[in-house]
């Protein structure tokens, strides 16, 4: 049947396991899909914005709770400073050794963004990749269920794998998981890339 919501994607992979004893696990393996699916894959629609303030005299921005990766930040309320992405400690370093300007690099350190010497009371705009908000309880769907559920399904069948012995669907599942993965990947490549040729480009650097 079509699973939509939680409980019915529940549902539906203790169908499949076809294993009664299994039940009480099924929320842990989909639970650890989902952690395999964020850290493999960039899904556009976790891209979040957080506006805040920085402190004078502070060296560091405070991340959003649900901050996970990457990003930059853009000053809103003075756009003479530069913006500053998000890169390694040793760049960071590095930059602000030898810079004597405004920052334009910071790196994550624990829940901070520390951006080198701070600009004062100035608005901003951080723009970053927020944690997958996992199914369960009142959240009965997200973005990867809705747009990539069989990731979801054949994800969750793989982890079961340790409990199933030889049961001969185990590499089934994990190619079928492998294929959805790597078809997600390209869907969401194409979703921010706007169905572009794929380009190297020396004069715009990636996030690190």
């Amino acid at each position: 049947m079509p699973f939509r919501g939680y409980d019915e994607l529940v549902e539906t992979v203790g169908d499949w396991l076809a294993r009664g004893d299994l039940s009480p696990q099924i929320k842990d393996f989909i639970w650890i899909a989902e952690c395999d699916l964020q850290r493999q894959i960039r899904f556009r629609m976790l891209d979040k914005t957080f506006s805040g303030v920085s402190v004078a005299g502070q060296n560091y921005i405070d991340l959003p709770n649900d901050y996970a990766e990457g990003g930059f930040l853009n000053w809103t309320s003075n756009r003479s400073l530069p913006s500053i992405e998000v890169v390694s400690y040793d760049i960071t370093a590095g930059h602000q050794r030898d810079a004597s300007g405004d920052a334009s690099v910071g790196t994550i350190h624990g829940d901070r963004l520390l951006i080198g010497r701070a600009p004062g009371e100035v608005e901003y705009d951080l723009f970053y990749k927020a944690g997958v908000e996992h199914l369960g309880g009142e959240i009965q769907t997200n973005h990867i269920l809705q747009e990539y559920p069989d990731c979801l399904l054949f994800g969750a069948l793989t982890v079961a794998s340790p409990y199933l012995g030889a049961d001969e669907r185990i590499g089934t599942w994990a190619n079928m998981y492998d294929n959805a993965k790597e078809e997600t990947r390209m869907a969401e490549w194409r979703g921010r890339s706007g169905h572009g040729v794929l380009r190297m480009r020396s004069d715009v650097s990636h996030l690190r």
